[in-house]
């Protein structure tokens, strides 16, 4: 994985019903999914009991940063 992201915040759990980590997500953007959608086909996902109401907002916001949190970011990264 490229990005420069501190391996416990790879760790995280994204997807709480699924138990899917940052890292896994990341990978799926790395490899290509740039929708939200195509991130929860690849990883499954968005797919738990709370239908991604948790994981849904989280899973936009890295897929607009390309793997990235806004706080993770300077002015000089903006997309």
């Amino acid at each position: 994985m490229s990005l420069n992201i501190p391996p416990k915040r790879l760790f995280r759990v994204i997807c709480i019903c699924k138990g899917i980590p940052r890292s896994k997500i990341c990978a799926a953007i790395e490899n290509g999914c740039s929708t939200v959608t195509a991130v929860n086909q690849k990883t499954g996902s968005g797919s738990g009991g709370c239908n991604a109401t948790r994981c849904g907002p989280v899973i936009t916001e890295l897929v607009k940063n390309r793997g990235y949190f806004d706080d993770e970011l300077s002015d000089e990264d903006s997309w």
